[in-house]
């Protein structure tokens, strides 16, 4: 099911004030974000929680459907709740962007999903000088993150496992990542004919 453009901007505002690892939310309707010309919609948007600007959410879709990534991720900024600078900023840079992206590509928007994607990595990349320093939930997060994107954007299964496997391996108590993992692995054994793990 299709969620509708309304939902995803209440759900990259969430992202933007709880910075959930979890980007794929469990928001979901049988309307379809996209509007007569592919894109996604970006009509009334109902209030997001507080301290978040669904008019910034609204001007970075639109940033984006027109190619202007730059105007794009400055209105995400606006909405952010930390510090810029910093391994917190950039990964929540990096979950609104890929909230935005998961949104392209189930609207089938693959191209843009996939530019989209990229910016969040460029993030995702500003943290790593810092990862042997940061705390296993942030690494964690960050590979989890990486691991969505590779495989529901770009298609990557087997780069999406091991990220799955390094978040799950950063913070053995990351219960979503342990169940993408464990889907992944399930699947893998599925098709190579071996039995199912208990």
């Amino acid at each position: 099911m299709k969620r509708s453009g309304s939902n995803a901007l209440c759900l990259v505002a969430l992202l933007c004030v709880l910075g959930t690892a979890d980007i794929r939310a469990q928001v979901s309707t049988s309307s379809s974000p996209v509007n007569a010309g592919g894109a996604l919609s970006v009509g009334s948007i109902p209030a997001g929680p507080a301290g978040v600007s669904v008019a910034n959410i609204n001007t970075a879709l639109q940033a984006i459907q027109n190619g202007n990534f730059v105007q794009a991720e400055a209105a995400l900024a606006l909405n952010a709740h930390t510090q810029p600078a910093t391994v917190q900023r950039e990964l929540e840079m990096a979950h609104s962007l890929g909230a935005l992206a998961l949104e392209f590509h189930d609207s089938q928007s693959f191209p843009t999903a996939v530019l989209v994607a990229q910016r969040a990595f460029s993030h995702l990349d500003n943290t790593k000088p810092i990862w042997s320093a940061a705390d296993n939930f942030t690494l964690s997060q960050a590979s989890e993150l990486a691991g969505v994107l590779y495989e529901v954007v770009l298609g990557n299964r087997t780069a999406a496992e091991g990220l799955y496997q390094k978040a799950v391996q950063s913070d053995p108590t990351n219960v979503s990542a342990a169940q993408r993992l464990r889907r992944m692995q399930t699947a893998d054994q599925f098709m190579a004919g071996r039995p199912f793990p208990q």
